[in-house]
């Protein structure tokens, strides 16, 4: 008996052994497994092509350059992106109207009447807040014209006029164009200019820019009986910006404005004529209290490129497929 647990103790002696190792060889065989840089054997096969796979190649290819000769084509040929967003304006925001591109004129009958004996055209930088509040600006007869039509003998401005803050803030800088009667001794008595004035038109016309393109926008308000014209021209400041398109060009920012509303009303003609600034026609330019933002910028060469290669692994995946 004693014999026999000897050789069985023995066995079970070696049998842990063995399961020692066999768990050591393990062990090493994972931590092989993190190889990295290990080599993958590849095996050479006998490729197989068949008619129908070469007459799919020519056709992937064609499509290819086809569609890469339209994406060059639209590359250089169509207008860049236009992507905008408005944007409250603060007090230091500023717009210039430079001269000749603003101008007022009274019309008696339809047609232009300038004569200082009944009124007098006057414009001033107004800023608001300040002290003194108006500043005379210098105007002469001119023509404004866009491509379409023109305007002639208008009066426009010599001067360039600073439109800053927004609508209704309490530092503004606004134009006031204001239509004044006569009071010298030369002057028509107050019954025939305002029998004249019954027959006239005021007319404002401006130049606006809006993607290289200049129009003209003219403004008219038709004298009532016994009423003065008092308009708030609103002008929509816009920001574009132009990304350059190559690498040795240089972006470009502009700001222009826009003809966005104006708002009129009808005041007494005898409190308006006889106040303490009086006039018998006046309107304001000024900025809406929001702009926009525009960028134009054309797609870039890596988005071409990279519209290439999606072109090409949709046809892999879809003809390969196939």
């Amino acid at each position: 008996m004693a014999g026999r647990l000897s050789v069985s103790s023995s066995e079970s002696q070696h049998a842990s052994q063995d399961v020692g190792e066999e768990n050591g060889t393990s062990r090493i065989s994972e931590l092989w497994r993190l190889d990295r840089f290990g080599y993958t054997p590849s095996y050479a096969f006998e490729v197989y092509k068949s008619r129908v796979g070469a007459a799919l190649t020519l056709v992937s290819l064609t499509l290819l350059v086809v569609y890469i000769v339209i994406t060059t084509r639209d590359y250089v040929v169509l207008p860049p992106l236009h992507a905008s967003r408005r944007t409250a304006l603060g007090s230091e925001d500023t717009i210039t109207i430079a001269p000749n591109a603003l101008g007022v004129q009274l019309l008696l009958d339809g047609q232009p009447f300038q004569n200082d004996s009944f009124f007098t055209v006057m414009f001033e930088q107004m800023t608001r807040g300040e002290t003194p509040p108006a500043t005379t600006l210098t105007s002469h007869v001119c023509t404004l014209s866009d491509e379409r039509t023109s305007v002639d003998n208008i009066l426009c401005l010599s001067e360039r006029v600073r439109l800053t803050g927004s609508l209704g803030a309490e530092r503004q800088g606004y134009l006031r164009c204001r239509v004044v009667p006569c009071t010298g001794s030369t002057c028509v008595d107050q019954t025939e200019w305002e029998e004249t004035l019954l027959r006239s038109t005021l007319r404002l016309v401006m130049l606006e820019t809006d993607s290289d393109v200049t129009r003209l926008v003219a403004l008219d308000w038709r004298y009532v009986q016994g009423m003065a014209v008092f308009s708030d021209i609103v002008l929509q400041y816009m920001f574009v910006e132009k990304v350059a398109r190559w690498a040795w060009d240089e972006d470009e920012t502009t700001t222009v404005h826009l003809f966005k509303e104006r708002i009129t009303s009808l005041p007494d003609l005898g409190v308006a004529s006889s106040a303490g600034d009086p006039f018998v026609g006046q309107v304001n330019v000024m900025l809406d209290s929001e702009g926009i933002v525009t960028t134009e910028e054309h797609i870039s060469l890596l988005d071409l490129f990279a519209s290439w290669g999606a072109q090409y692994a949709f046809q892999l995946f879809t003809i390969g497929f196939l």
